[in-house]
Order: C-alpha cells, then sequence, then structure tokens
C-alpha cells in the first residue's frame, strides 16, 4: 500500500541533509510536489548528481536559505554556484559515488519501478547514485512510480527495507534523440575502424554516441559496459551487432526518449547497475579488449584532454572520462578513445590547441594513452615520444589550422627544451 506524495512532509522536516534524485532518475511529480511547498526546504542541505543536458531544476533555489551540494554544473546551477549556495564537488563518476556513501544523509529519496511479486523494487531506467544514497542514508523513501521501467540487475532494494514507499506517479524523464551532423557521421566511421568484433564498449552521451553505434551496425558479438546508454543502442541491436544471450548491455543511466523506455522494460538483454559496478576501476580492471570513446572540448598538442571548461568557464565535470579513459589505457586490448570535432565556432576556432588556457581542468593527462579522432582522420598518441605525439595530432587539426599549430609547437617546443 503506497502513501500519498504528501507524506513526504514530515519524512524532509525532521532531516537537514537530504539526497535527492537526479541525472536520468529526476522525478517530475516529486519536482513539482516541492515546487507547490517549497517552504519545506527552508535550512536543508540538498545533495544529487545535477548533470548539464539532463536537468534543468535547481532544488536549492526553492528556498532562498536551501542549499546545494552538486557534482556537475550546469546551466539552472549556475546562479547558486555564483553566489556560494551551491558547492561544487568537481569528481569522477567513481569518486562521486564514494563521497554520496560518505556523505551525512539524514533522508534519501529514490524513484523506483512498484515492487515486483518477490517485493523487490528496482531503479528503472536510472540506477546510477541511487544505491550509494540508499546505502549511506539513515532513513529512505521510495517514490513510486508506476510508470517507471521494471528493470533487470543488481540496482535493486526491498519494498520491506524501505522506510516509507509514496505514490510518485509520473512522466519518466526522457530524452529527445540526437541527429549526428556530417563531421559526427565521419567521426563515427573513423572509431568504428578502432573496433573489432566482440569488444567491450563504452561510450559517451549524445550525437557522437549515436554516430559511432550506427557505424558499427556491421560488427558483431559486441557488448556495452558503459555509464549511459542512449537510442543508438536499439539500432545496434536491431542491426545484429550485440552478443547474443542476456546481459549484452551494463550500464547505469538509460538516456533517451519514449520509445527506449519501453525498450528496455523487463529486456534481458540490459543489466541495470550502479556506479560501484560500472566506473570502479577494480571492476574496469578485470574487461579485456575494453574500447572507452568520449568527446572533449579540446585536446592539446602535449595529449592533455579538457572536457569541462569553455572559454574559461567551468561548464560540466569529469564524470566517466577519467574513469573510463584511464582504465581503457591500462587493461589488456584496450583502447582509450577521445572523440571530438576538430573545430567550433563555424570552423574559426580549432579544438587542437597548442596548449590548455592556464586554469584549464585537465582531464587526462599528457601522461595517459590516448587516441585522438576528429572527422579528419586517427592520432594514436600512445607509445611516442612528444614530438611524434604533436605531429600526429597536427594530421588530425582542421587543414585550415594546421600551419599555426606547426609554428605554436616549434615555440612550445623551444620553451620547454631550449
Amino acid at each position: 500500500m503506497l502513501s500519498p506524495l504528501e507524506s513526504i512532509a514530515r519524512e524532509i522536516a525532521a532531516a537537514e541533509s537530504i539526497y535527492v534524485p537526479g541525472s536520468m532518475a529526476e522525478s517530475a511529480s516529486f519536482n513539482g510536489w516541492l515546487t507547490a511547498h517549497p517552504e519545506c526546504l527552508a535550512g536543508k542541505t540538498i545533495h544529487s548528481v545535477w548533470i548539464a543536458g539532463m536537468n534543468g531544476f535547481d532544488h536549492a533555489a526553492l528556498d532562498p536559505s536551501a542549499h546545494g551540494v552538486a557534482y556537475f554544473t550546469s546551466p539552472a546551477l549556475a546562479d547558486g554556484l555564483r553566489t556560494g549556495r551551491t558547492k561544487l564537488l568537481s569528481l569522477s563518476f567513481a569518486q562521486i559515488f564514494r563521497a554520496l556513501e560518505r556523505a551525512p544523509l539524514d533522508l534519501a529519496f529514490l524513484h523506483l519501478s512498484p515492487p515486483d511479486a518477490d517485493g523487490w523494487c528496482s531503479f528503472g531506467s536510472c540506477s546510477d547514485f541511487g544505491p550509494a544514497a540508499f546505502a549511506g542514508a539513515k532513513r529512505r523513501v521510495g517514490l513510486v512510480n508506476r510508470r517507471m521501467p521494471t528493470t533487470f540487475g543488481s540496482a535493486r532494494v526491498r519494498a520491506g527495507d524501505l522506510d516509507l514507499l509514496v505514490d510518485a506517479e509520473g512522466p519518466v524523464h526522457t530524452l529527445p534523440a540526437t541527429t549526428p551532423n556530417q563531421a559526427m557521421r565521419a567521426i563515427g566511421d573513423h572509431v568504428a575502424a578502432l573496433v573489432r568484433d566482440s569488444d567491450v564498449l563504452q561510450l559517451g552521451i549524445g550525437s557522437m554516441q549515436v554516430a559511432v553505434l550506427q557505424a558499427l551496425a556491421g560488427h558483431r558479438g559486441l557488448r556495452l559496459h558503459s555509464g549511459m546508454i542512449s537510442d543508438a543502442v536499439m539500432d545496434l541491436d536491431e542491426a545484429g551487432a550485440l552478443a547474443g544471450g542476456e546481459d549484452a548491455i551494463r550500464t547505469g543511466i538509460v538516456a533517451g526518449d519514449a520509445g527506449l523506455v519501453r525498450w528496455i522494460d523487463r529486456n534481458p538483454k540490459l543489466w541495470m547497475a550502479p556506479v560501484s559496478e560500472t566506473h570502479e576501476p577494480a571492476v574496469l580492471a578485470r574487461l579485456e579488449n575494453f574500447v572507452a570513446i568520449n568527446s572533449a572540448l579540446e585536446v592539446d598538442l602535449l595529449g592533455q584532454v579538457n572536457a569541462e571548461s569553455r572559454a574559461g568557464r567551468v561548464i560540466s565535470s569529469s564524470g566517466g572520462l577519467t574513469d573510463f579513459i584511464r582504465m581503457a589505457g591500462f587493461v589488456p586490448g584496450g583502447r582509450p578513445v577521445v572523440a571530438l570535432g576538430a573545430t567550433a565556432g563555424g570552423g574559426k576556432i580549432s579544438r587542437i590547441v597548442p596548449t590548455l588556457a592556464p586554469g584549464t581542468p585537465v582531464g587526462i593527462t599528457k601522461a595517459d594513452p590516448l587516441i585522438v579522432v576528429t572527422e579528419h582522420g586517427i592520432a594514436d598518441l600512445r607509445g611516442l615520444d612528444l614530438d611524434a605525439r604533436a605531429e600526429r595530432l597536427i594530421a588530425v587539426a582542421a587543414p585550415a589550422h594546421r600551419e599555426t599549430l606547426t609554428v605554436a609547437w616549434r615555440d612550445l617546443r623551444r620553451q620547454l627544451f631550449g
């Protein structure tokens, strides 16, 4: 028997530090109730994983005396970060999970599917950080949504282990499908050339993931071990590229449209897991032939990667980039791939740059093995000296910027070595 949603008022009143579902676990009915009762958050500290492009809601902004603890930046959090009302812990996914396990949470809200015949609730389309909050919180409230798909995997909780279950029926959080442009399709083709049949793949989200998955339609026996999946996974499955049997896809976030939400419901090919199983280095170290494919904003001629800052402003966080890329460079047969368009600003700005600007967060260092892909080709930097690295990166930069980069490398080399 589910309690009415307004039952959460007394739970919030008794708590000081609260975890609310973010990422693709965001609950429309829960957010709507809080918006109608903002005074209940007065003086509260709210923890969540709000991600740019996924979440446009700032719970801590509902009451002027509330505070937030965030792990990513987003436009919705801009005012809170500017004023200091929201604190940013810029960590990798694996470290965010550990931080939430240790956070002094009085109360955690978890967005769940209804209990099955055995009393288990799944985390539905998003199992990333909810299990960490469940493990560490003093009290746990299940936001039970009849529209949430039931998914298989290790990310589930017994209804009897929750302190309160409330009726939170409402739309499941979705994202519109993306269509790759010509440059992204070229990048997808280059990345697909690095993938072999039966590899284990991780991909970032967005049009780059779509382009790569579309280009892999002719491969066979592929498995996905990824922080996120999107609509293009269905096309990959329909093409026959996925490995047979159960558990071909292991992920924690399903970020797609309503069709993908229906596809994952009781789908044995999908195993939903928490970040402690998708991103943890000890888990990734057991994967062979692991291909990590992620996007970035800039790569400099030393091989350093910026995935967080644009024009000096922090717009994201390291996320899963450092977890996946570094381990893909470590495991047998691994391939650490960063893919990005060669230019921005209509071709005027090169995204292959001489050096990252002072103050730019470095997500991947020059010491990390790396393969860089643009629409102009593949630059495998592994095992190369600095001169060879720079030469290969300049070769995949946009042709209009190669001469400038060549001159810049000569100047930088002279600065570094005299």
